[in-house]
């Protein structure tokens, strides 16, 4: 009776060690993998298509209209239908909402009535937004009034458009901007700030890429703006790489140092949504 007994109770602890161990029935080691497979998922690429001037279409999962020109500035007319629109400040070339379609949502980073700075921070489809408050010229204001740097971050890319920014960037806007990926810059001077203070902002913002946008086209000759040529025979530190009209942007395949990348525009009327 004893041994049976003791028997018994081997029967039992090993039954015990099996159901804390996990060994009989493998669901922790199916769990451990699927869990880092998930974490391992890649993110989806940003896309970029530049439109002229400072305007841009971002995608990524859902459609952003950056800073839409009036048509009669030259480039023709946007019309696509895009889910959000952001406007750096209420200028004909910046603020064309009409090109983003009847149902996109339309942030103003400057108000409208008042010219004040709206500080905008909003969150839209697996995206964060929010804004800078800047100038549109280097005398706080006096001249061109008030301008809103829009900030769109993925879970990993951080893309920064200047809009009409007028001067060099100060500790606190340099802090709230944080580290840049991708930087959308004014090169073509006299609106803006000069070309010579937009060389120094791209170092002190050292993204992985700098776009030059804002320049004097043959499609847009208005002759207080510098071309894009005379931004880029400039001494420039970076190299300049020269791209298409859209490009993609992957987290972890981005360049070590910033490069120069001077996008292609395409006009609205080539636009294909």
């Amino acid at each position: 009776m004893k041994n049976k007994h003791f028997l018994q109770l081997i029967v039992a602890a090993l039954a015990v060690m099996v159901l804390f161990c996990g060994c009989g029935n493998g669901e922790e080691a199916k769990e451990e993998p699927e869990q880092d497979q998930e974490e391992l998922q890649p993110e989806p690429p940003l896309s970029l298509t530049y439109l002229g001037q400072a305007s841009f279409e971002l995608n990524y999962m859902v459609k952003v209209l950056m800073d839409p020109y009036s048509p009669s500035l030259g480039y023709g007319t946007i019309a696509t239908e895009a889910d959000l629109v952001t406007v750096s400040h209420n200028h004909f070339d910046h603020d064309y909402i009409e090109g983003g379609g009847a149902n996109a949502v339309t942030l103003y980073g400057v108000d409208r009535d008042s010219g004040d700075w709206n500080r905008i921070v909003h969150q839209f489809a697996g995206l964060n937004v929010y804004t800078v408050d800047t100038y549109h010229d280097d005398r706080e204001g006096a001249w061109l009034g008030k301008n809103s740097i829009f900030v769109v971050e993925t879970a990993i890319l951080r893309l920064a458009h200047l809009g009409d920014l007028g001067h060099p960037l100060g500790e606190e806007e340099k802090e709230q901007l944080g580290s840049i990926d991708i930087l959308l810059i004014p090169v073509g001077g006299h609106y803006t700030l000069p070309p010579e203070e937009a060389i120094r902002v791209i170092e002190e913002l050292a993204p992985a890429v700098a776009i030059p946008m804002h320049y004097r086209t043959e499609h847009f000759p208005e002759r207080n703006l510098g071309t894009l040529d005379d931004f880029l025979n400039l001494e420039l530190p970076f190299p300049v790489i020269h791209q298409g009209d859209t490009v993609q942007f992957v987290a972890g395949s981005l360049p070590q140092s910033t490069e120069i990348w001077v996008m292609a525009y395409r006009q609205p009327d080539q636009n294909s949504d």
